[in-house]
């Protein structure tokens, strides 16, 4: 299993900055990988793709924009949901390690448009 710890941060140009912050591996596997999203209320999400050594995909995961975090209120009879907007935000992501991944993107996508906005040799 490989844990990967990222911090982004909006530039002030309004682009969002990745930066790896920490590696961890352990052994054993994940049974289920995927994450939970937002997407009811979201239209920002990154899609993080694993290639191996051939540029071929190996897995695809969608995962909540950490700058826009979902929030859920609660009162007496009801409980809303509302995006959060932020400058600066950790987040991690972990897959199962066969040996074959050797790269990751990180890519960007709202409304339906996607631009990589981080690559890493694994």
């Amino acid at each position: 299993m490989v844990y990967l710890f990222f911090e982004v941060e909006k530039a002030s140009d309004g682009k969002e900055v990745i930066k790896l912050m920490e590696r961890k591996e352990s052994d054993g596997f994940f049974k289920n990988e995927e994450f939970g999203t937002a997407k009811d209320i979201t239209n920002s999400n990154y899609k993080i793709v694993l290639l191996d050594k051939n540029n071929k995909i190996c897995k695809t995961s969608i995962i909540d924009n950490p700058l826009s975090p979902v929030f859920e209120s609660y009162d007496k009879d009801s409980m809303e949901k509302q995006i959060g907007k932020l400058d600066k935000a950790e987040f991690f992501y972990r897959y199962n390690d066969n040996g074959n991944v050797a790269e990751m993107e990180i890519h960007k996508v709202e409304n339906n448009n996607s631009t990589l906005i981080f690559k890493l040799k694994l």
